[in-house]
């Protein structure tokens, strides 16, 4: 769940409940403990906000980073969002593709659990005009690796 809103960019309050999925690379390991992977990511979710409810979808490449001795990964990425309504009150995207971008940490528990964080804001980018506000969202994760 996450919850949007942060000053001054949003003019509404937003939540989102998404699934993820995604697809690696082959790992590239280096000496220092720490490995390399590209992944491609996959979210479909609801969007709430202002009373009103739609789909988002996003996708998109990230690279992620992870050290096992640490038990922790730092990823970062970017990619389209799709949003079923363009219009949540008095906030307007201005259309239904958006521009993602995010960065995030996580925590692998021992076995296959996962607790994460992440920062992720999408917009219109000015495609559709200037005027359109895009939202700032803090994600909390909890995954599972199969």
């Amino acid at each position: 769940m996450e919850h949007g809103g942060i000053p001054p960019g949003e003019k509404e309050d937003f939540q989102v409940f998404e699934a993820l999925r995604f697809w690696g690379s082959q790992v590239s390991e280096w000496p220092s403990g720490w490995e390399a992977r590209y992944t491609w990511r996959f979210t479909a979710g609801l969007l709430r906000g202002a009373g009103d409810e739609g789909f988002i979808g996003t996708t998109g490449p990230a690279l992620s980073f992870t050290n096992w001795n640490w038990r922790v990964t730092f990823d970062i990425g970017t990619g389209a969002a799709f949003v079923s309504d363009e219009k949540f009150g008095s906030q307007d995207f201005g259309g239904p593709v958006q521009i993602v971008g995010h960065g995030g940490l996580s925590y692998h528990f021992p076995g296959p659990i996962t607790l994460g964080w992440r920062f992720q804001h999408f917009s219109d980018a000015t495609i559709y005009g200037t005027h359109n506000r895009g939202i700032d969202f803090n994600l909390f994760e909890l995954s599972y690796r199969f």
